[in-house]
């Protein structure tokens, strides 16, 4: 009995870790007191180091079900090894019109992945950096609990 339990267990752990054979890069930071003040910016570096693979970029947010809007427009500085900037904005859209939330929900948090940027190719190796900031209108935005990014193969 005891080696079906044990085998079981590793079978069960085997699962989970090969489930996600795609991600190159995933990290998720904490929103301090779920206050995102508008001149806070977070980044995320990471190193590429395939530039023949195509990727997928992802911005990972997590809100309570207290949040007052739909969206969440982002603003976002891409900064390549060579020093280039590429400045975006994304509107990740997080509700539908009647206040139904997308993405994966437990208790009162809710999971979304928006996609930022399909089937990519990075061109160079070396260090990037994901700059990301809030651009709504309020000073404190309240109710987003964590930000992240998630980079993965293209299928």
């Amino acid at each position: 009995m005891r080696n079906i339990s044990i085998f079981l267990f590793f079978a069960v752990a085997w699962t989970f870790v090969s489930c996600d054979s795609n991600r190159i890069y995933e990290t998720n930071k904490t929103i301090e007191g779920e206050k995102w003040h508008m001149d806070s910016s977070i980044t995320f570096p990471f190193a590429i180091d395939d530039t023949l693979s195509s990727h997928n970029l992802l911005i990972n947010i997590r809100n309570s079900g207290s949040y007052r809007y739909r969206n969440l427009l982002l603003y976002i500085d891409f900064q390549l090894p060579n020093d280039q900037i590429i400045v975006d904005t994304l509107n990740c859209i997080l509700a539908d019109e009647k206040g139904k939330w997308f993405g994966k929900g437990w208790g009162s948090i809710w999971s979304s992945a928006i996609p930022y940027k399909s089937r990519i190719r990075f061109p160079h190796k070396g260090e990037y950096r994901l700059k990301l900031a809030h651009a709504m209108r309020d000073e404190n935005l309240k109710a987003i609990t964590d930000i992240g990014i998630r980079i993965e193969k293209a299928q």
